[in-house]
C-alpha cells in the first residue's frame, strides 16, 4: 500500500489517475487519518478542479503541509480565488510551492489570508504578491504578543527594499505581527523597511490595517502609505489590527472586506474612489510616532478626513497637531473620538489641551459625533481631566458644529452648569444623544432647550457635590424623553 504522501500526489498525474483517486474509498479512509483537519468537502472539488475557495487549518504535520501545497502548486487549478492557512507551521520551501500555487490559476487568485503561521511576514507577502500581480487582499496576523518597545527609529534609507514588481491589484493589506525573533533594533528597522517597499510598490492600496505592538515603526509606514498610496481610504493602527468595535456598527463591513470574487476582474470593474484618507485609527499604547507625525498626517488630509479615532493609551496627548487640524480646517469630518483609557498628558511645551480642542471644533463644521473617554481621570483622585471639555470647548461646538447629534464625554467634568446651559441654548439642535458629567438641578432645563435629544445620561465621575433630582421631575423628564423615543439615565 503506497504511502499517503504517494497517493496525494497520484491525483496530479493526470485527469484519470485523479478521477480513479477520487472514487476510490481506500484514498479518502487513508485522508481521514492523515489529515483529520481537512474534509473530503473541501478537498473534493478541489481535487476535482472545481474550488473557489480552500482553507488548510492547522496544527498539521508539517510533511503533509509540504504535500498538499506541492499538490496545489502542480495540479493545474484554475478555479482558486481565494485561500486560507491558519496555525501552521511554513517553511521558504512551502511558500515557493504556494508561490508556484498562484501562478498556475486562471484566473488568479484575488484573497489570500495567515493566521499564527510560524513564518515571518517578509517571507510571506513578498513572495505571494509578486507571484500573483492580481491579487486583491493579503491578510497576515500573528496572535502572540508583540514587543513593547516605545523607541524604534525610522528605517535607514538602505534599509527600505522596494520589490521588483509593483502590486497594482493590491487594495488591503493587514499587518500583525508576534514580533517573534525580533530582538534588535536594526532588525526591527529592517522589517519597517522592508513593508515600507512594499507600500511603495502598491499604488492602489485601499485599506491598511497594522499591528500597534509588532517590531515596527507604524508612524513610518503611515506615512509612506499617504505618500505613494494616493486612493487610500482607511489607516487603522490597533492592537489587533481591525476597526475597533465601537465604530463599527457605523461602517459597513463590505466596505473594506476583501471581495470575494466570482469570476475575472479588473481595476476597470471597480467602483471609483475619491482619492484622500477618509478614517484614522490610532489606538495602543506602543505606536511608533515621531515628533509631529500627526501635524503632518493632518496636513495631508484635511480636506478628505471623516473620522479621527485617537486613544493615548500612555502616550502624551500632542495638542499641537489639533491646532494644526484647525489652521487648514476640516470641512469633511463627522466622527471624532478621543480616549485617555490608560492615562496621558501633554508636556509643559505644548499648548493646553481645552484651547486646543477648542480651536479644533472651531473648524469641523460637519462634525456629527464627539466620544472623548477621559475615564483615567475619573479612577484618579487628583481632580485633574487630561481632555478637558470646559466651557469653552462646549463654546466652540455649540457656535461651530450645527449638525452634531451625538456627544458623550467619560470622565471628570471641566465645565460648569453655566457652561452647559449656554451650550445648549446656543446650539445642539439636531443633538440626540448626550452623555456627560451633569448637575442634577439643570436636567430639565437641558431636557427643554435641546428638542430633538432623546437620550440624556447624567454622569457622575466628579467627585465633588452634585445637586439632587426630585422624583416630580424626574418623572416629567423621564415622559418627555420617552415620548421622543428615548430615555433618561442617571449615574
Amino acid at each position: 500500500m503506497l504511502e499517503f504522501r504517494d497517493l496525494l500526489r497520484c491525483t496530479g498525474v493526470c485527469q484519470a489517475w485523479c478521477n480513479f483517486m477520487i472514487d476510490w474509498p481506500e484514498f479518502w479512509q487513508k485522508l481521514s487519518v492523515e489529515m483529520p483537519q481537512v474534509q473530503r468537502s473541501t478537498l473534493d472539488p478541489l481535487l476535482r478542479r472545481q474550488a473557489q475557495e480552500f482553507r488548510l487549518d492547522g496544527p498539521m504535520d508539517a510533511g503533509l503541509v509540504h504535500d498538499v501545497l506541492m499538490f496545489l502548486a502542480y495540479s493545474d487549478n484554475h478555479f482558486m480565488q481565494n485561500l486560507s492557512f491558519n496555525n501552521l507551521t511554513l517553511n521558504n520551501q512551502d511558500i515557493k510551492l504556494l508561490a508556484g500555487a498562484l501562478k498556475s490559476t486562471s484566473p488568479p487568485v484575488k484573497r489570500v489570508e495567515f493566521s499564527n503561521c510560524t513564518l515571518p511576514a517578509e517571507k510571506v507577502i513578498d513572495p505571494v504578491l509578486s507571484a500573483c500581480s492580481s491579487m486583491e487582499y493579503v491578510s497576515f496576523s500573528q496572535d502572540s504578543i508583540s514587543p513593547r518597545e516605545y523607541s524604534i527609529p525610522p528605517p535607514k534609507r538602505s534599509q527600505i527594499i522596494l520589490p521588483q514588481v509593483e502590486f497594482s491589484s493590491l487594495t488591503y493589506l493587514k499587518l500583525k505581527f508576534s514580533g517573534r525573533g525580533l530582538c534588535s533594533t536594526s532588525l526591527m528597522q529592517e522589517q519597517t523597511g522592508y513593508l515600507t517597499g512594499i507600500i511603495r510598490r502598491s499604488p492602489n492600496l485601499i485599506h491598511l490595517f497594522m499591528d500597534s505592538g509588532g517590531g515596527i515603526h507604524q508612524g513610518h509606514i503611515l506615512l509612506q502609505a499617504l505618500k505613494y498610496c494616493p486612493l487610500i481610504q482607511n489607516i487603522v493602527v490597533s492592537d489587533c489590527a481591525n476597526m475597533p468595535e465601537t465604530i463599527m456598527s457605523a461602517i459597513d463591513e463590505n466596505e473594506y472586506q476583501a471581495p470575494i470574487s466570482d469570476g475575472p476582474s479588473s481595476s476597470s470593474s471597480r467602483p471609483s474612489i475619491t482619492p484622500g484618507l477618509r478614517r484614522l485609527v490610532l489606538t495602543g499604547g506602543s505606536i511608533k510616532l515621531e515628533k509631529g507625525s500627526l501635524s503632518s498626517i493632518f496636513k495631508r488630509v484635511y480636506k478628505t478626513i471623516e473620522l479621527l479615532y485617537l486613544h493615548y493609551d500612555g502616550s502624551q496627548v500632542n495638542t499641537s497637531s489639533f491646532y494644526r487640524l484647525a489652521y487648514h480646517g476640516a470641512p469633511r469630518l463627522r466622527e471624532i473620538r478621543m480616549s485617555t483609557e490608560n492615562g496621558c498628558g501633554s508636556s509643559s511645551n505644548q499648548p493646553p489641551i481645552a484651547k486646543a480642542l477648542a480651536a479644533l471644533f472651531s473648524w469641523c463644521p460637519a462634525l456629527e459625533v464627539l466620544e472623548i473617554n477621559d475615564t483615567f481621570s475619573s479612577r484618579g483622585s487628583s481632580g485633574y481631566a487630561y481632555l478637558k471639555v470646559d466651557n469653552e470647548v462646549l463654546k466652540a461646538i455649540a457656535e461651530n458644529c450645527p449638525y452634531i447629534r451625538y456627544i458623550k464625554v467619560t470622565g471628570r467634568s471641566a465645565h460648569t452648569s453655566n457652561g452647559m446651559l449656554d451650550f445648549v441654548n446656543t446650539g445642539g439642535s439636531r443633538l440626540t444623544y448626550l452623555e456627560i458629567d451633569l448637575d442634577r438641578d439643570i436636567i430639565r432645563k437641558v431636557v427643554d432647550a435641546l428638542k430633538a435629544l432623546q437620550t440624556l445620561h447624567c454622569r457622575a465621575d466628579s467627585y465633588s457635590y452634585r445637586a439632587t433630582m426630585n422624583q416630580q421631575e424626574r418623572t416629567e423628564v423621564e415622559q418627555i424623553l420617552h415620548e421622543r423615543g428615548g430615555t433618561l439615565v442617571l449615574g
